[in-house]
């Protein structure tokens, strides 16, 4: 199976290499972060149809990073590939090989922010995306794109998607309203922040798609952030602004 790395440098991406080669049959695929502070202001609003957006580059960037896998995967002959963050860790991979994918899946997000058990012990047990949300509601950050499994039919439909709902927004997020559907969302709490996020993280001028991916989650969970006090890749591609109070910024609300 093929592993996509999306890392910022080799320092960062050396200790989850090491970890990869230890599991047999495992191709191994680094992709560089694209640092979106490099882009032009003009690409950036015909990126994303925003003029605010130009504020928000690493944000971006991380985004076509993990764009630029789909292509890859998208054209991939393999059932399924693997997509990780250079700030994780992984565990039980070599259960992996024994998964069986189910043949509606698109997208089986394999870290513990959406596993419904992360902690659980013995084989790896899929579950609807949905059956992840609580626990996704409980953190304190999104989604995160820190590690999932795309095939190539759910690659194809999210670039599909992307040439109407562009690029605005943080990537979790959008993933996230790819795989949510409208009985997710009307069976959360009105006040949930997660109910906010769905409906607002992306440009009121163009709707991105709901619901067009079948998505899964797994207990246990197979990747998890190494180390929360290290800057994440948007963050490390210039995304994050500082407001007056010292809290981060979010453009995905702009």
């Amino acid at each position: 199976m093929d592993a996509y790395v999306v890392s910022i440098s080799e320092t960062r991406r050396a200790n989850l290499i090491e970890q990869l080669r230890q599991v047999p049959n495992v191709s191994i695929h680094c992709v560089d972060g694209l640092r979106g502070a490099a882009l032009p202001d003009v690409a950036c609003l015909a990126l994303s149809d925003n003029e605010g957006w130009v504020k928000f580059k690493g944000t971006l960037g991380c985004f076509l990073s993990h764009v630029a896998i789909w292509e890859k995967i998208a054209h991939s002959r393999n059932i399924y590939s693997i997509v990780l963050e250079d700030d994780t860790t992984i565990f039980h991979f070599d259960k992996l090989l024994d998964m069986v994918i189910p043949e509606d899946a698109d997208i089986i997000f394999i870290h513990n922010k959406v596993s419904p058990n992360p902690r659980a012990i013995g084989s790896i047990n899929l579950y609807p995306f949905s059956a992840g949300l609580s626990r996704l509601e409980m953190g304190d950050t999104g989604l995160g794109g820190y590690g999932y499994i795309l095939t190539p039919k759910g690659a194809q439909k999210i670039i599909a998607s992307l040439q109407n709902d562009l690029f605005f927004g943080h990537v979790d997020g959008r993933l996230l309203r790819y795989s949510i559907s409208d009985c997710d969302i009307a069976n959360l709490d009105k006040g949930s922040k997660l109910r906010f996020e769905i409906l607002n993280h992306h440009n009121k001028n163009r709707m991105p798609a709901m619901g067009i991916l079948k998505s899964y989650c797994v207990a246990p969970a197979l990747v998890w952030v190494a180390d929360e006090s290290i800057p994440s890749i948007r963050e490390q591609l210039d995304g994050v602004a500082i407001t007056t109070t010292g809290k981060k910024e979010d453009p995905g609300a702009a």
